[in-house]
């Protein structure tokens, strides 16, 4: 399996499969109407691909599994926007594949960074699964802050090697 990086918004229909992908378990876990209030999850993320000014695509064997868009901050890039799609398996294992997190590294590093940071709620399969420890993962760490009776937690990883 190869993993290859593009840091460009994806296209519409790229957009469309990870949305879709993504719909039945990240989005109504992390953007819940606690979050969104009433409006339509999907004219926010599309909003996101006009303005967030920094895009990960993330690609395995020609498939794009993943879209990340935030903007760059102090050497790090603050994710507000994550999509993840399965596979052409269907399987999200490569979270726990050192090479997926070796491509995204490389990803940033291209772009001056040494690493990334971003907001999700706690107890979610999101927050679990960009937690997870295994050898070779980058450093992680977690803050929590409770808002609006929601419990958020900001995920920072970093490389530890400054370029």
């Amino acid at each position: 399996m190869a993993y290859t990086y593009s840091n460009t918004a994806p296209s519409q229909d790229v957009f469309e499969t990870l949305y879709a992908d993504s719909e039945k378990y990240l989005l109504k876990e992390t953007l819940t109407s606690d979050v969104m209030g009433d409006r339509p999850c999907k004219d926010w993320l599309l909003e996101q691909l006009s303005y967030l000014s920094f895009h990960t695509q993330i690609i395995k064997d020609g498939y794009v599994i993943c879209w990340f868009a935030g903007e760059k901050i102090d050497g790090l890039a603050k994710y507000s926007v994550a999509l993840v799609s399965p596979d052409e398996n269907g399987s999200r294992a490569y979270w726990y594949d050192v090479n997926f997190w070796n491509t995204v590294k490389a990803a940033h590093k291209n772009e001056q960074l040494n690493g990334w940071f971003a907001h999700t709620l706690r107890g979610t399969s999101l927050h679990s699964t960009l937690t997870t420890s295994f050898e070779g993962r980058p450093n992680t760490e977690e803050v929590f802050i409770t808002s609006s009776n929601l419990e958020v937690v900001t995920i920072t990883m970093t490389y530890g090697d400054q370029q």
